[in-house]
C-alpha cells in the first residue's frame, strides 16, 4: 500500500439528522450570518455507504475515488451548546452527542470502485461548509432512496494545536448566533448509526 495515498487522523465530531428539506431560514443564516469562513458552497456528490450490520462503531464509504473508513473511538457524552441566560430562566439551544473518531482514507483500492458488487446505499449530498477556529461546520441536504433529510454537523481534527475545549467553544459561539435553530440529543447520531437504523 502506497503510504503517500494513505491518510489517517483523529477527529472530534457532533452531528444531527432532521427529516425533510433544509428550511430556507437555516440556509440563509448559514450562508450569510454563520460565523467562519466559507470552505465550499453547494458541493454536490454521491457517497456510497457499505452495509455493516451491527456496525454503529464503523463507517465505510466510497467518496469520489477515496475509500474512507471511520472507527468510533469514544463517546464523550451529551453536550449542551449555546446556553442563553434570560430573566428567570436559562435555555440551551443545542444538545448533541460528542464523539471521537479515527479516520482512514486511501485512494484507488482495486475492487472497490464497482459498488454493484457490494451491499451499498448511495447517499446524494448537497453540502456547504464553513470553518471557524479550526472547527468545520457543515450543512448538507440529503437524498437517500426516495427520502429527503438534512444534516448539520461539526468536526475538528485532533492534534497538538487543538483540544476538546476549543471545539466546544467554537460550537457554543456559533449556536448563539441562531437561537431559533433547536437541536436535541435524540437527533444527534453518526452516519453509521443513522443509516443502520433507517436504511440497512
Amino acid at each position: 500500500m502506497n503510504s503517500q495515498q494513505l491518510q489517517t487522523f483523529q477527529t472530534l465530531e457532533v452531528r444531527w439528522f432532521i427529516d425533510g428539506d433544509i428550511p430556507s431560514e437555516i440556509s440563509e443564516w448559514f450562508q450569510h450570518r454563520c460565523p467562519g469562513e466559507p470552505v465550499s458552497s453547494y458541493e454536490q456528490r454521491t457517497d456510497y455507504y457499505f452495509c455493516l450490520p451491527g456496525g454503529n462503531g464503523v463507517n465505510l464509504k466510497l467518496r469520489q475515488g477515496n475509500l474512507e473508513l471511520k472507527w468510533h473511538q469514544k463517546h464523550l457524552g451529551i453536550r449542551q451548546f449555546g446556553e442563553i441566560f434570560g430573566t428567570g430562566s436559562n435555555r440551551v439551544i443545542w444538545q448533541g452527542n460528542l464523539e471521537r473518531w479515527l479516520k482512514w482514507s486511501h485512494r484507488e483500492i482495486p475492487g472497490f470502485s464497482d459498488t454493484t458488487q457490494f451491499h451499498c446505499i448511495p447517499v446524494q449530498k448537497t453540502r456547504s461548509q464553513r470553518v471557524y477556529h479550526n472547527a468545520y461546520c457543515e450543512l448538507t441536504q440529503l437524498q437517500v432512496q426516495d427520502e429527503r433529510h438534512w444534516t448539520f454537523a461539526f468536526e475538528m481534527s485532533v492534534d497538538q494545536t487543538t483540544s476538546e475545549t476549543d471545539f466546544e467553544k467554537a460550537i457554543n459561539w456559533i449556536a448563539k448566533t441562531n437561537p431559533n435553530l433547536s437541536l436535541s440529543s435524540y437527533q444527534s447520531r453518526s452516519y453509521a448509526e443513522w443509516l443502520n437504523a433507517n436504511f440497512f
